[in-house]
């Protein structure tokens, strides 16, 4: 077990068992899947989905690249938001569709190696368990990350009286505090906005879109299935933070290999020891706080690599053995060590043995909502990263979010991305993690004259796997940049597109699924229309008269008839089944306006008007006739 003695903010007392991948393990309460595979010395979680490299945790919350997992019916998890509860099982996803060979397990470590068994059918299981809902909710203001900016922001707009609503996607709120000892600060607060009385807190809770008129879509992650959250606000505050980005070196896809920042979140939150002898990879000052807190962890740096001063990884060391798995006909185990060389002049390179290796390239402010509101980005030269520049009305932007990155520490910054290839082919220089895109497969994009963000996005399809390209997406534009030897902010970036998290087709649906028990509604007449034959539909929960066949006709036939009679003659339909919803007061003309996609302001008293509604996506939602009653009262007939 690589755990610490003390520490962390897990519950000793409560001891959890579970499997993954068909291997039984224990951790404790408080642990996520991915922390407490590290306590357990697990360092392979899957192998990635082109070329059956192994694969191990990445990092520490929802950008995770590689630790994917299935947990019985619900598949495309991040072992790293999944809570451990006592029981559970998991699998690695690993890639399909290839040739390969299976990574033999080390003798000495039981799910250690990636020939762990093929993972279940992600399709498997259909409907699955679960249960699911839909809540609408109106706030004043809606705040979005649960960090230190959050947490401010909301207790600000609670002493305004206004109704509020903090929403993170951890179990608990924090963000980066709860890996930092704010305990006391955190604490406090949270005591006080759990006490206000218009302040509403939802953990477990990601805002995956956002749209017009500050439309927020939140998917909250239940212990047996999730809760879908339409929030309407009127005023919106992202504190979503930032994403720490890794450099880009030769096999820098190794397991052993994490962002810095996660691997602190490891040693002060879950009190786990992620490697025992450590090298720090960095181009800024935010890996100073990791390597002391790796330090009084017990864990030994052997090196701390800097590129500000000359310095770079350019290979990593890894237990080898035959497998087609790319990169000159050798696949590897976990990291054992790492090759260190200057970036300029011809002094030695020098070989450095580690089992962990943390990288840090930086901060990216995660602006996927922002942008999805049509908020404009710039590139900010001083801290080699896009920030919110425009924003949209009634929307905020605080914290790390908004550029301010004194609390990660980054500091002074070399902005630096790629290592480069020491007489390769760049083929094992990965870019996405999850997407097995390589630098290779960009240079080759933009050699066949592909110039845009967007053009090379789509060939290489960097950004288009589960995590959009959290910890991919800037490098992509950095490596385009340097080719083209444009500015980085010139090149941009791709437009970030909802969902920001992946959604489950269970939590859309929400009550819609499996069979279902439905009332049978009948109107007044309905003896009547049994008794003359009628053949009914079903609309809503309505019996409605379909037609009337008489002997030997059809449908055709007697839709025929009925159609004569009413042609020649006169014909009575039932209608009573239609919703009708009367419309007083000095602003019912203009509710109707709003909720129409026509105007009524010229339909006289006493007159008709045919209405049609559409939903926020632009979809048909219903259609009536409306009515003007008198001054200020309407009546309206709705579908039924």
């Amino acid at each position: 077990m690589s755990r610490l003695a003390s520490g962390g903010r897990i519950d000793r007392t409560r001891h959890l068992s579970f499997r993954f991948n068909g291997a039984a393990y224990q951790g404790y309460a408080g642990d996520t899947l991915a922390s407490a595979l590290l306590a357990n010395d697990v360092a392979v979680i899957a192998r990635s989905v082109t070329y059956g490299r192994p694969r191990g945790i990445f990092s520490a919350g929802v950008e995770e690249p590689n630790a994917l997992v299935q947990v019985g019916s619900e598949t495309m998890l991040r072992a790293t938001q999944v809570e451990l509860v006592e029981g559970i099982e998991a699998f690695g996803l690993n890639g399909r569709g290839r040739l390969t060979l299976d990574f033999p397990s080390p003798a000495h470590g039981g799910g250690q190696g990636g020939g762990s068994p093929a993972s279940p059918s992600p399709s498997g299981g259909g409907q699955g368990g679960g249960f699911y809902d839909k809540i609408y909710a109106h706030c004043e203001v809606l705040v979005i990350g649960g960090g230190r900016a959050g947490i401010t922001a909301a207790l600000d707009a609670a002493q305004t009286g206004d109704r509020v609503i903090l929403v993170d996607e951890q179990a608990e709120l924090g963000g980066r505090l709860l890996s930092a000892g704010w305990n006391d600060w955190l604490a406090a607060s949270i005591a006080t906005l759990e006490s206000a009385p218009d302040v509403r807190l939802l953990t477990r809770a990601s805002a995956f879109g956002h749209y017009e008129q500050n439309l927020v879509l939140i998917a909250q992650r239940l212990n047996n299935g999730g809760r879908l959250w339409q929030v309407r606000a009127k005023r919106v505050v992202l504190a979503t933070g930032a994403h720490e980005r890794p450099l880009i070196f030769a096999n820098n896809d190794r397991p052993g290999i994490m962002l810095a920042g996660a691997a602190r979140t490891y040693v002060n939150r879950y009190g786990v020891v992620p490697g025992k002898r450590a090298v720090i990879f960095t181009n800024n000052d935010s890996t100073d706080v990791v390597a002391a807190d790796l330090r009084r962890a017990g864990i030994t740096i052997e090196a701390i690599v800097d590129v500000r001063k000359g310095d770079a990884i350019i290979d990593t060391l890894t237990e080898t053995f035959p497998s087609p798995a790319r990169g000159g006909g050798q696949g590897g185990g976990s990291l054992t060590g790492v090759i260190i060389a200057a970036l300029t002049g011809d002094a030695p390179r020098r070989e450095v043995e580690c089992d962990l290796l943390c990288v840090s390239g930086g901060f990216n402010p995660t602006v996927h909502l922002f942008s999805q509101a049509q908020g404009r980005l710039r590139y900010d030269e001083g801290l080699a990263c896009f920030v919110p520049d425009v924003a949209p009305p009634n929307v905020e932007v605080v914290g790390a979010a908004a550029g301010d990155l004194g609390g990660r520490g980054q500091g002074t910054i070399m902005p630096y991305w790629v290592v480069p290839s020491d007489g390769q082919d760049w083929a094992t220089h990965f870019v996405d993690l999850e997407r097995d895109v390589t630098v290779a497969d960009v240079r080759r994009a933009l050699g066949t004259g592909m110039q845009s963000v967007e053009h090379v996005k789509r060939f290489t399809t960097i950004g288009t796997g589960s995590d959009q390209g959290k910890t991919a997406g800037i490098n992509e534009t950095a490596i385009i940049a340097a080719q083209l030897g444009q500015p980085v902010g010139s090149v941009g970036v791709s437009t970030f597109r909802p969902p920001y998290v992946p959604i489950s087709f269970g939590l859309m649906a929400g009550r819609n699924r499996g069979d279902l028990f439905d009332p049978i509604r009948v109107t007044a007449i309905h003896p009547w229309h049994v008794a003359h034959g009628a053949v009914f539909e079903n609309v809503g929960q309505w019996k409605r008269p379909w037609y009337f066949p008489r002997e030997g006709e059809d449908l055709d036939s007697a839709l025929l008839r009925e159609c004569r009679a009413a042609r020649d003659n006169v014909a009575v339909m039932d209608v009573s089944t239609l919703g009708k919803i009367e419309i007083q007061g000095p602003d019912a003309l203009e509710f109707l306006n709003r909720i129409y996609t026509n105007a009524f302001d010229s339909l006289m008293i006493g007159s008709c008007r045919y209405g049609l509604m559409c939903k926020t996506d632009g979809m048909v939602f219903d259609d009536g006739v409306v009515m003007h009653l008198d001054t200020d009262r309407w009546l309206a007939t709705t579908t039924t």
